[in-house]
């Protein structure tokens, strides 16, 4: 025991001698994070001054770089105004001197004119006046003829013009009198060089345009420029000829009588299309972003002539991923094929998708096109870029391309000819199941794929965003004068689940702004002391996910109250609240909420204007005495107008309706 007791207490000393020993190594390395922690701090501060000092020396030497640069266009501005002015005055001096000697060369020599005298500046009296202006010759001096003089020795004799016997000729000007003749002639002249001035005009764009394709660099982190960055590249069946010298040949063959910009733009989809038959995928961006680059060059003139060649390759371009990404989201079963993360990394899909939508616009404004744009897009492809597997930024630039879709008789994809025949059966159907698609997006979550970032909140709300914007085109455009209504509109009207699950939205919405952190309070006092009345809220502020969610519920509340108020005939609202489950109380607790609320705090950014209106669709609904029992639950003396009809107020009824109105939200 003794022994046992001893080998112990050695124990027992080895472990504080250890401990002790840890303790201190662990506050010497404490010490040693400390001391590294200030000192990276300070320095960090020092780089941040010195970086502030740098900044402020360029950003004043920035302000005095413009302000010269200003001065000297100002300065330029009046040289070429004051040559301008000088040439203006120089012409009109030729033009005057030009007619003059048009005149004299047109009239007849006067024999009595002499060569004027020189200038009498040697007299040594003078009064004042130029008496050279008024000295002319005697007439009986020019009469007179003067004896011919004795020519010296070793002259020829020479005779004087009167004495000659041949016929003097003719003084006549060198150029024709100016005439109205003569003034047709050289128009006529003109138009004829005009054809040449053209040519040399188109030998400008040219030269133009192949200056800006050879300086364009590609939007990469790369610093080369598209040829440059081209000649790395051959096509796996021409392994000897880069694509910049297939390019550069293309581009010589083009004609003289066709469009320079168009045909470039064809040379370089023939490339693309050549790489994805050949699954050769690392130049893709190249092309898509040069062809992106001539094409906003002259985007109205250029889409209409593109569209039936370049819809296809885009589409086809984004299949390449978005097909398997898909079917992997669809079937848990289904795997990604090997090695599709680097095919991935070299597709551009979302510059494709981009390119689609700048098609779209440049396409809006006139139908024909814009309906030959949604015959050539196909409709499973438009359900598969906005699956919720997709990447969201893709679902919200195909989102912004669907609001080109809305025309006055179609939504979506069009089934039929371009030419206006429609299978209408079909039409019909498509357009319904692209609706339950944009509608599932309310409330489905989207997932990014493994290894990509986790969406938030802000992303989150943005979509929806997107979709009520889709919505809201659906309402707006397309409108017809006649009949007050639009296709789209009806179609929303008309639709079996889209009434009661925008409600149901909205609810959802409404109750997500109580739990979300509000919105930061703007400084007021700054606001009120500032000098500009425009101040506007901090952009951090307008897309934090609150205010996102305000904006939701406010375009919610305008889309369901447009809907009602103008189809009244075709909205059975208890009928399309039954078909969702939970409509009903989805719909009377979100309109209630918006109808009393505060539009402080957790309801910051509900608008005057949608409160009025859940109000007025409130008033539609229920009837009095539930309006009075809502009153009761949420009513305040300041907002009990509207659903109080018999001027009674509403506050103040028996405790039935109150206890009606308790159990009715309990029930909730």
């Amino acid at each position: 025991l003794q022994s046992e007791n001893d080998e112990l207490k050695r124990t027992n000393n080895d472990s504080q001698i250890a401990y002790q020993t840890k303790a201190g190594e662990a506050a010497l390395v404490r010490r040693r994070l400390e001391n590294s922690t200030s000192e990276f701090e300070k320095r960090i501060r020092q780089i941040q001054e010195s970086h502030t000092d740098v900044f402020s020396k360029q950003k004043a030497q920035l302000e005095l770089a413009i302000r010269e640069k200003k001065q000297l266009e100002e300065d330029h501005w009046f040289h070429q105004h004051d040559l301008r002015q000088a040439q203006a005055t120089t012409g009109a001096k030729q033009s005057r001197g030009t007619l003059r000697g048009v005149g004299e060369r047109t009239t007849s020599i006067d024999p009595g004119a002499t060569t004027p005298k020189k200038s009498l500046q040697h007299l040594p009296y003078r009064d004042g006046f130029d008496d050279g202006d008024i000295l002319m010759a005697s007439p009986s001096k020019i009469k007179d003829k003067q004896k011919p003089s004795t020519p010296k020795k070793g002259e020829k004799r020479k005779r004087s013009m009167e004495q000659s016997p041949a016929q003097p000729l003719p003084l006549e000007a060198a150029e024709p009198v100016a005439s109205p003749a003569m003034v047709s002639n050289v128009a006529d002249g003109t138009q004829l060089r005009s054809q040449d001035i053209h040519l040399y005009k188109a030998e400008d764009e040219r030269y133009d345009l192949m200056q800006k394709l050879i300086n364009h660099h590609p939007s990469d982190d790369s610093a080369d420029l598209f040829f440059e960055a081209l000649s790395a590249h051959s096509f796996p069946s021409r392994p000897s000829q880069r694509l910049s010298s297939i390019i550069s040949s293309q581009l010589q063959l083009i004609p003289r009588s066709a469009s320079f910009p168009l045909e470039m733009i064809r040379v370089m989809l023939a490339v693309w299309q050549q790489c994805l038959y050949e699954n050769y995928y690392e130049p893709l961006h190249l092309l898509v972003d040069t062809t992106s680059f001539l094409l906003l060059l002259q985007p109205f003139s250029f889409a209409p002539q593109l569209t039936i060649e370049l819809l296809p390759l885009l589409m086809n371009t984004v299949d390449t991923i978005a097909i398997d990404v898909g079917k992997a989201a669809m079937n848990g079963s289904y795997t990604l094929p090997p090695g599709t993360a680097a095919v991935e990394a070299k597709v551009p899909t979302e510059a494709c998708i981009e390119l689609l939508n700048h098609m779209a616009v440049a396409l809006v404004d006139e139908e024909p096109p814009i309906r030959v744009f949604w015959h050539i897009i196909q409709f499973d492809f438009t359900l598969l870029v906005i699956m919720k597997s997709q990447p969201l930024s893709i679902m919200c630039s195909m989102l912004r391309i669907l609001q080109t879709s809305v025309l006055s008789s179609s939504f979506g994809v069009i089934h039929g000819l371009p030419n206006g025949d429609v299978d209408v059966e079909r039409q019909q159907s498509r357009e319904n199941d692209l609706v339950d698609r944009l509608l599932n997006l309310l409330v489905e979550i989207p997932k990014p794929m493994k290894g990509k970032r986790e969406y938030n909140e802000r992303d989150i709300a943005e979509l929806r965003l997107d979709v009520l914007d889709v919505f809201s085109a659906m309402c707006t455009r397309g409108f017809s004068p006649d009949t007050k209504q639009s296709h789209g509109g009806k179609l929303l009207a008309e639709h079996r689940f889209a009434i009661g699950r925008l409600f149901k939205f909205l609810s959802d919405s409404v109750n997500l702004l109580y739990k979300l952190p509000p919105q930061p309070v703007p400084n007021i006092l700054a606001t009120i002391l500032s000098d500009d009345s425009s101040v506007k809220e901090p952009q951090d502020r307008q897309n934090s996910p609150h205010a996102l969610t305000s904006r939701a519920v406010n375009t919610t509340v305008r889309i369901l109250h447009h809907l009602i108020a103008t189809y009244t005939s075709l909205i059975d609202l208890r009928q399309k609240l039954a078909a969702v489950h939970g409509g009903v109380h989805k719909h009377l607790i979100g309109l209630a909420r918006l109808a009393f609320s505060d539009q402080v705090l957790m309801e910051a950014g509900i608008e005057n204007e949608v409160t009025d209106a859940a109000h007025e669709m409130l008033d539609d609904f229920l009837t009095f005495e539930e309006g009075e029992s809502i009153l009761a639950l949420f009513g305040t003396p300041a907002k009990t107008a509207p659903l109080a009809e018999d001027g009674n107020g509403g506050g103040g009824e028996d405790g039935d309706h109150e206890m009606e109105a308790e159990m009715e939200v309990t029930e909730l």
